[in-house]
């Protein structure tokens, strides 16, 4: 059976339009190299990820493949990413809908130099404040899995060491956008360790970066400006 019959066309058609739209966004921004990458989306029952493979800078349909919650293929011509378990463990909390894997280079060089991601941005509150990077453990084995959703915690992002990056959202335009999010702070942080010493925000800081950041919060409030993530 096809993905648009187990799951329902417009269902099917609707994610794996939007996983190959974001696939190829993230692949113009340079967070992938060639196949480098992987990223799923929650449909239904059912999750759609990228093939083993696939190139997001050129992602078609028949490069996607609809596996269920145990990791099951039930429609595809091709095997999903090798990265499968990291993506089933990543859903094993109950509100992630979309994951994202990326092996942007800015990630990958401040992985080996540091311990986590500082928060020397007060966007970092979107992915729980600093960041922390997950011990090396070699591509596609279930103790990758395991130890980088260990080390996400309840957090939104997760550095892999030597490795790259993995992030989830309740939507995938969310996982990719906080995708980029990362690299990004990687690559300040980056720099400012070039630089000298960072100073990194306090957790009272970003504490109060997120009260004003969320929903209802008056955007004239004292010492805020109103900005959104």
């Amino acid at each position: 059976m096809t993905g648009s019959e187990i799951v329902g066309r417009h269902g099917y058609d609707e994610a794996a339009a939007e996983l190959i739209a974001q696939c190829r966004a993230l692949a113009h921004r340079g967070l992938v190299l060639a196949a480098a990458g992987n990223a799923s989306v929650a449909v239904g029952e059912y999750i759609l990820l990228t093939s083993s493979g696939a190139a997001f800078a050129e992602l078609e349909p028949a490069a996607l493949t609809l596996v269920d919650r145990a990791g099951i293929v039930v429609s595809g011509r091709r095997p999903p990413t090798s990265e499968l378990a990291l993506h089933l463990a990543a859903y094993r909390r109950p509100e992630v809908s979309a994951v994202v894997h990326t092996h942007g280079r800015h990630a990958v060089a401040l992985s080996t130099v540091v311990s986590e991601v500082p928060a020397l941005h007060y966007y970092a509150v979107d992915l729980g404040g600093p960041v922390p990077v997950a011990p090396y453990r070699r591509f596609g084995t279930s103790e990758l899995a395991e130890v980088t959703t260990r080390v996400l915690g309840t957090g939104n992002g997760v550095v892999m060491a030597h490795h790259g990056s993995l992030t989830v959202g309740t939507s995938l335009s969310q996982a990719a956008a906080r995708a980029e999010l990362l690299e990004w702070l990687c690559q300040v942080a980056l720099l400012a360790l070039a630089a000298g010493t960072p100073a990194s925000l306090s957790s009272a800081e970003l504490d109060d970066v997120g009260l004003a950041m969320r929903p209802g919060h008056r955007p004239d409030a004292p010492g805020t400006d109103g900005e959104q993530l």
